[in-house]
């Protein structure tokens, strides 16, 4: 069985967690780095409140802020979730969007920010991304972070807050041709997590969320 999380999947998923440290439970693969970063915004996205048919142009718009040197499957993971991307510059130092980027651009954009319900640090080639300081920032405002990690199969180290997504493309330092992984700390949402990527089903086979 090779597809719907049969053993080969499953003895993968096992491998990975004890390459990252972790729980097998809290190792999600995916068919690709984008489809993972997909999933963990269109998490997001669910929590939130919708309109009603009737009521759908008066529709908000939500974002996710993400720096503007990336690879553009990290915007196009954004866009296909329905949500709004905003292109910070990065430091010059670290290459990387950082918490002071963000909230010097909400300082100046307070009516905004209401409506900013994630933000994308990207690891530059695989260089670590200061996650402290990312915690701080999600105690400070209570945005979401989802961290685009795709080429951070060697560097990665475990989230206290967010979740990761890591490709497995052939270009990658672990690649099976094609496919992703997400890493998540919190086993609830990793049932989510497996919902949305089966098309939102439950285990009686009901479409039960947006997948």
């Amino acid at each position: 069985i090779y597809t719907n999380y049969g053993p080969l999947v499953q003895n993968l998923e096992m491998i990975l967690a004890n390459h990252f440290k972790t729980d097998p439970k809290k190792v999600i693969i995916t068919s690709n780095g984008t489809t993972s970063l997909k999933t963990i915004l269109t998490s997001i996205k669910n929590k939130l409140k919708r309109p009603y048919l009737s009521d759908l142009r008066k529709e908000k718009k939500f974002y996710c802020i993400l720096p503007s040197f990336t690879f553009t499957a990290s915007a196009m993971s954004i866009i296909d979730t329905g949500l709004y991307p905003i292109f910070l510059d990065i430091d010059k130092n670290s290459a990387q969007l950082t918490p002071e980027i963000v909230e010097k651009f909400f300082r100046k954009n307070l009516n905004l920010k209401k409506n900013v319900i994630a933000v994308m640090p990207v690891s530059p080639f695989g260089s670590r991304i200061n996650k402290r300081e990312w915690d701080k920032f999600y105690f400070r405002n209570n945005i979401k972070i989802v961290y685009d990690e795709a080429w951070c199969f060697d560097s990665f180290s475990m989230n206290k807050v967010g979740d990761s997504a890591i490709s497995l493309h052939a270009t990658k330092s672990f690649g099976c041709g094609e496919g992703g992984v997400i890493l998540t700390d919190d086993f609830q949402k990793s049932l989510e997590y497996r919902k949305i990527i089966n098309f939102g089903l439950n285990h009686n086979k009901q479409s039960v969320i947006i997948g």
